[in-house]
């Protein structure tokens, strides 16, 4: 998922007589979201709980979500001799990592990414198997530790905080994509403990979940590319796909993000577009990495609103149905050649869509049919080093000639159709 628009609110650590160490943070306690909390509220309730914050289309959908990703957040405050120690089971999913991040008022890089261990790159603890690294079920256990000081080779250790920063926000962030059961109601959350001065904490389980935060605020970039206005699609063409430039919090750094902006096409007319698509691991659930067979752990495909908060489409169909705006890489067809083609158009156009031979639809948005603005959005999660045209490696940003450069067969093309020209002969017949 692209970087997400808005603050957590931080764990604050504070010493006390009683019990040496208080954490206060802004948890659910309901099943509905609660409003987000005042510095005062938040203080007069000091029980902290574990992951207070989960995103997804499901919740805030926004930031250009991927609908097959879920995330959790869980804030703290930097001190010199504080460790924070997650304990938890590998997930049965695609993909799963662990990232940290720095706040805004400290100094960083790397938009603000302070540390990172994709699902691989975890150890498991004695008697336990990393599924992504020997062939295992599932729901080994692992722990990892972040603090201050890490040494070369320590392992499953993570900085808290950029070098030379001694306090502050930081900020733990949990994804996972495709899991096995379709959604998050079934990943178990690992445990937090916070260690500070002799004292320990494990934090009680969050009875929900919820994105009480401050609504997503737009934060610049130096060329914009998350922020879609007339002045600056006047400088990006339409339906021309570069990899997008974010400057601002919780971008995955395993990911690399394809945009392209795209006007809804008249009623008579469809979008399409068509690319070879990389190699990945099939199905939900964990696979050995590095794998010589893959080019990428995780791909998909997205269309979201180009205004607001970016949400990705969600479409409510009669009967109880939900069409979603993304298709995951094991949801996309493949030609025999491992080309994909999607067609984007709207879900009085899906029958006739679907009809064709080969495509894989894409909705335009049912609850705001007037939205005069998409982002389209494909993201490459992990990629293989050996993949040479995999977006990561796109050195010039919002640049379609320099993705396309890069990319090569795998760049997506993107062109109008008339649906008649579509339906009669394919995606052949569109030019």
């Amino acid at each position: 998922m692209p970087p997400k628009k808005f603050r957590l609110r931080p764990l604050t650590l504070m010493a006390t007589a009683a019990a040496g160490m208080t954490v206060l943070a802004s948890c659910g306690t309901s099943a509905s979201p609660s409003p987000p909390r005042t510095a005062q509220s938040s203080r007069s309730q000091p029980s902290a709980c574990a992951w207070p914050v989960e995103d997804s289309y499901l919740t805030s959908n926004s930031g250009l979500p991927d609908t097959a990703a879920w995330y959790w957040g869980q804030s703290f405050t930097i001190h010199q001799s504080t460790q924070v120690v997650v304990s938890g089971v590998y997930p049965d999913a695609r993909y799963a990592s662990f990232t940290v991040y720095s706040s805004s008022e400290l100094p960083f890089t790397s938009n603000g990414v302070v540390s990172s261990l994709a699902d691989f790159q975890i150890a498991p603890d004695a008697g336990s198997a990393n599924p992504w690294r020997r062939v295992a079920a599932p729901g080994g256990h692992f722990t990892l530790k972040l603090r201050m000081q890490v040494s070369p080779g320590q392992i499953n250790v993570l900085p808290l905080a950029p070098a030379g920063v001694t306090s502050g926000v930081g900020y733990l962030e949990y994804r996972v994509y495709l899991p096995a059961a379709g959604d998050a109601s079934h990943i178990p959350l690992p445990h937090i403990t916070v260690e500070n001065r002799g004292s320990t904490q494990q934090f009680r389980a969050c009875t929900s979940h919820t994105t009480a935060i401050p609504p997503p605020v737009r934060q610049t970039t130096t060329t914009q590319a998350t922020t879609p206005s007339s002045s600056r699609t006047s400088r990006l063409a339409p339906l021309e796909f570069f990899r997008a430039a974010f400057q601002t919090y919780f971008p995955n750094p395993e990911t690399a993000y394809l945009l392209a902006y795209m006007t809804p096409p008249t009623a008579s007319q469809v979008v399409v577009v068509t690319g070879k698509a990389p190699t990945f691991p099939p199905g939900a659930h964990p696979s050995i990495w590095p794998s010589a067979s893959d080019q990428v752990r995780y791909w998909s495909m997205c269309v979201n609103i180009g205004e607001g908060t970016d949400p990705v489409v969600v479409n409510h169909l009669p009967g109880g149905q939900t069409d979603l705006g993304c298709r995951a890489d094991d949801a996309t067809k493949l030609s025999a050649g491992g080309t994909y083609t999607y067609v984007i158009g709207t879900e009085a156009q899906r029958t006739t869509i679907e009809r064709v031979a080969g495509v894989t639809f894409l909705p335009l948005s049912l609850a705001q049919p007037a939205a005069p603005l998409y982002l389209l959005a494909m993201r490459y999660t992990l990629a293989n080093p050996s993949f040479d045209s995999a977006p990561q490696n796109i050195v010039q940003t919002l640049s379609a000639a320099a993705a396309a450069q890069t990319m090569g067969a795998y760049y997506p093309h993107a062109q109008i159709c008339s649906l008649s020209a579509l339906s009669a002969g394919g995606a052949s017949a569109c030019g």
